[in-house]
């Protein structure tokens, strides 16, 4: 099977606005939603309990936050949202919320840099460091197609690659490959495609 990269996507870690904390380590995260840190205080907040939230999503966030974060383990009860745009406006009217969902925004709260280590330097989560793979909460989308196929599914998966393609990959929530990474892509179908840059909607 040829594998390729078709996207990438972040895990964004939110606050409401008026929170002082600013950034955590992934550990402090994963103690957070384990239910072993609780109060703000103990990260160097307002001595108020933690209110977890979660914004479920159909590009499968919760199970690689599961997986990535919390490293299989079963996360301490939580209050899901439908989506990362309600859970941002529960956030921003709860100052003791804390959530994660897709890059997203709202006036109401803040996304903190994280820290892949205690000593490490906090990265903040943007479209720049989620494409290029510094955040550390990132995951890559990969496809996979047999040497054997059609070539009708070659020049598909070509499309997704293509600048049109990586609009509908946006569209569907997932961040939009690095020119470098799209090239890779083609050249691993044996596909050729005319210069441009990738659009982007935001």
């Amino acid at each position: 099977m040829w594998r390729f990269r078709s996207a990438s996507t972040g895990i964004v870690i939110y606050v409401n606005k008026t929170n002082p904390v600013r950034e955590l380590s992934l550990a402090q995260v994963r103690s957070i939603f384990l239910g072993q840190i609780t109060n703000w205080k103990e990260l160097g907040g307002p001595d108020r309990i933690i209110n977890l939230f979660a914004g479920e999503s159909t590009t499968g966030t919760l199970a690689f936050f599961q997986e990535s974060v919390l490293h299989g383990e079963e996360p301490y009860p939580f209050v899901g949202k439908n989506n990362t745009h309600a859970l941002l406006e529960v956030i921003a009217a709860d100052a003791n919320a804390i959530g994660y969902g897709t890059l997203d925004a709202n006036p109401g709260v803040r996304a903190l840099s994280i820290k892949s280590g205690l000593t490490s330097l906090a990265v903040e989560p943007t479209i720049s460091t989620i494409r290029s793979r510094e955040y550390p909460i990132t995951r890559e989308v990969y496809w996979a197609v047999s040497p054997n196929a059609p070539h009708e599914a070659k020049e598909f998966c070509g499309w997704v690659l293509s600048a049109e393609g990586q609009l509908v990959v946006e569209g569907a929530g997932f961040e939009p490959l690095l020119p470098q990474d799209r090239s890779a892509g083609l050249t691993r179908l044996g596909l050729k495609e005319a210069p441009g840059a990738v659009a982007s909607s935001r």
